[in-house]
């Protein structure tokens, strides 16, 4: 009965592991059992896809427009103004073209007239701008021409462009005292300059003056006019014009003397 139970057990045993490698050959297949896949194959694992992103529209902000500079605006118009001129020169473009410059003008003038106030006033913004010494030299050289030069303005009570080029011209005989300066007109005194200026005597046939306002120096010794310019002038124009015919002058001047010079040392040597 013993061996009868023990038999009995043994064979439960070996039913329930043969039971267990039938269920694990069904749920897994052994590898020498995958053919199609090979000895050597395997199975990377493989992320799980992320879902996409909705394309969600993106908005750049546009950059905030700045408002044109006067200038700009200034200089637009007065191409604008010019090319209706020149395509269609009636009398009201032409008219609205010269009203334009006009206006530019005085805009110019007040500036350059401002300007030389403040360096009058500011003079260490020489010493910032860097033309101290330019500044200088140009005023001694004037200051020099006046020794054996004058200026003469020529000009006519009616014209605007003479109205703002008195004020240049008094501006330059405080800046230059020592500076002889004959304003001329053509039909009546301005009030600026009605104390200085003289009636027109035949000097503008003589120089051949076509238009006002204009410029000469005159070398009374010489009696030799030079004209440097006509139209408006700005005080800094003014000064380096005459500092350019100064300089010119005393160019000649020093060349021939050194070439005079030069000859005496050489007929010393000889002799």
């Amino acid at each position: 009965m013993l061996s009868y139970i023990k038999s009995f057990i043994s064979i439960s045993l070996i039913l329930v592991m043969l039971s267990a490698l039938t269920t694990d050959s069904v749920a897994a297949p052994k590898w020498w059992e995958k053919h199609d896949e090979g000895w050597f194959f395997y199975n990377e694992k493989t992320a799980p896809a992320e879902p996409e992103e909705s394309a969600v529209p993106t908005t750049t902000p546009s950059p905030k427009e700045e408002p044109p500079l006067a200038t700009d605006i200034i200089k637009k118009e007065g191409d604008r103004l010019l090319s209706e001129a020149l395509v269609n020169p009636t009398e009201d473009n032409v008219v609205r073209y010269m009203r334009y410059q006009k206006e530019s003008l005085d805009m110019s003038t007040r500036l350059a007239y401002i300007w030389q106030r403040m360096l009058m006033k500011y003079p260490d913004l020489y010493m910032n701008t860097g033309t101290t010494k330019v500044h200088y030299e140009i005023k001694e050289s004037v200051d020099r021409l006046a020794k054996k030069a004058g200026l003469f303005f020529i000009y006519s009570a009616g014209c605007e462009v003479c109205q703002h080029a008195a004020r240049v011209v008094t501006d330059f005989m405080s800046a230059h005292p020592n500076f002889i300066v004959f304003p001329v007109t053509i039909d009546r005194p301005l009030p600026s300059l009605a104390d200085s200026t003289k009636p027109d005597n035949g000097i503008t046939s003589k120089l051949g003056v076509a238009s006002v306002p204009t410029w000469y120096l005159a070398y009374p010794d010489e009696n030799r006019f030079e004209h440097i310019g006509t139209g408006a002038l700005t005080l800094s124009d003014l000064e380096r014009r005459l500092y350019h015919y100064g300089i010119a002058e005393e160019g000649m001047y020093s060349h021939s003397t050194a070439n005079l010079t030069d000859n005496t040392d050489s007929n010393s040597e000889s002799e």
